[in-house]
């Protein structure tokens, strides 16, 4: 009796590792193995495929199977599969940041999904410019995002044009500068981002005061619609007027002329609950509530209706490890 209540308590917590999103469905893929290619004059792996085709993409360089030491520029492609491997981006220190990217999207015509890979010393994670693409990132750690600020803000996945849909689930991170980006370069912002099961750690090489401004979340537009369930970090802006809350690390919109406009929102810690509708109401605000462990904050704006930030560290602890993901990973599968 006993070895079954055990068996099913397994069977329960195997259940809930399982991932949310497949990948997509492959009509005959051709497969690519980067192992043995060369950075090309932009400073990393350009990989050019053909819109209409389907691929499996295998991470890989000369002597060491499923790492590659530089970043990849993904360009095209229908359904593009990316499992397990390790990205280790080279450091930036010119005006060619290509280098420091560990995953550029650029017009993918399908679904681009990436799962159990680990990003190391990137500038940025992921950069996506693909209007017409939806983007699935699931089991993937991202360690030590940063980059000289004066060169550029690092992000651990930041857009540029589009996607039509971001699919987050099972996402572990730290970095100097921000971590999710949701911006655009010509007016195609992300229309849905659906994230889960996503911890932002303190920035592991970083010390108390990284060079530039410090957020875990930015939403540019209110034209994106965006849920988050899990979601946790414990770092957010710094500064000491504002001593790491989650009130001021989560970016806010930027209106036509650049502006950033105040958007209301919710503070919770256990029954005290507190409601901020002004800006003067938010700098007014004393004391540590949005930095105790399990403080949530939601923003009280339709489009972020279901996004929830918790303040801390999740309770089982990173929601992807670093043994569990890179090369050799085994993805526990799907829902």
């Amino acid at each position: 009796m006993i070895w079954l209540l055990l068996a099913g308590l397994k069977g329960i917590g195997e259940e809930s590792q399982k991932l949310a999103w497949r990948p997509p469905l492959l009509t005959a893929p051709s497969t690519i193995s980067l192992e043995g290619l060369q950075p090309t004059g932009s400073g990393n792996v350009d990989l050019r495929l053909d819109p209409t085709r389907d691929y499996v993409v295998k991470l890989g360089s000369a002597g060491r199977p499923g790492e590659l030491a530089t970043g990849l520029a993904l360009t095209g492609g229908r359904n593009v599969v990316i499992v397990g491997g390790r990205i280790t981006c080279q450091d930036i220190v010119d005006s060619n940041l290509s280098r420091g990217r560990g995953i550029e999207i650029w017009d993918n015509k399908g679904t681009v999904h990436i799962e159990g890979v680990l990003f190391a010393n990137c500038g940025t994670g992921i950069a996506i410019s693909a209007p017409e693409s939806v983007v699935q990132v699931q089991n993937s750690r991202f360690e030590d995002v940063d980059s000289p600020y004066d060169l550029m803000h690092p992000d651990v996945i930041q857009t540029w044009r589009g996607p039509k849909e971001i699919r987050i689930d099972g996402l572990t991170a730290d970095f100097s500068s921000k971590g999710l980006l949701w911006m655009s370069v010509n007016g195609q912002f992300p229309r849905r981002v659906d994230q889960r099961r996503i911890n932002f750690r303190l920035w592991s090489k970083g010390g108390a005061t990284p060079n530039g401004p410090h957020h875990f979340t930015w939403h540019v537009s209110p034209t994106t619609r965006s849920t988050c369930q899990a979601c946790w970090t414990e770092t957010g802006w710094f500064r000491n007027a504002f001593p790491r809350r989650l009130q001021d690390g989560w970016g806010t919109f930027a209106d036509a002329s650049g502006a950033t406009p105040f958007i209301p929102y919710r503070l919770v810690r256990g029954r005290t609950k507190v409601e901020v509708r002004s800006e003067a109401q938010h700098n007014a605000l004393k004391g540590d509530l949005g930095r105790r462990q399990g403080d949530f904050m939601e923003r009280l704006d339709p489009s972020l209706a279901g996004e929830r930030w918790t303040w801390g560290i999740p309770p089982g602890g990173d929601f992807v490890p670093a043994d569990r993901v890179g090369p050799g990973y085994i993805s526990p599968g799907y829902r």
